[in-house]
């Protein structure tokens, strides 16, 4: 059995990439369980659990030091970057937040890992003591 879990303050993620699992979490304080086959991915936010299928390779990514990309938004990409790394990114303009890209991208450290967002998105990269902002 091999599964990977995401757990951040705001959801957990449990994705299985084979075998099987039963979870346990609460619900109307009881003890509720589900069973996960391959390729389901279960999240736990806001006190609701869902369940569907995704393409597990893509999170595992992280074992071969890549993020892997699907459409998507530079938004997504800014969280990632602040729940991984820390850092806090701003932009340039709201509307910069819905572009979307998809490929692979090497993780690495932080300063590379903001590096090579603004190359997927074409955009200049402002740094000014701990503040990064990208601009079109």
């Amino acid at each position: 059995t091999s599964f990977n879990v995401y757990h951040r303050k705001t959801d957990t993620k449990v994705v299985l990439n084979s075998g099987q699992i039963t979870l346990s979490y609460p619900e109307d304080k009881m003890e509720k369980k589900i069973l996960m086959k391959p390729g389901e991915l279960v999240e736990y936010k806001k006190d609701r659990l869902s369940k569907r299928e995704v393409d597990p390779d893509v999170y595992a990514a992280w074992i071969e030091n890549k993020i892997i990309l699907n459409q998507t938004s530079l938004q997504e990409i800014i969280r990632i970057a602040k729940d991984n790394y820390g850092i806090e990114i701003e932009v340039e303009s709201e509307k910069m937040l819905v572009q979307t890209v998809s490929g692979s991208m090497p993780l690495g450290d932080a300063k590379n890992f903001v590096n090579h967002i603004a190359m997927a998105f074409q955009l200049k990269i402002i740094r000014e003591n701990d503040k990064i902002l990208l601009k079109e």
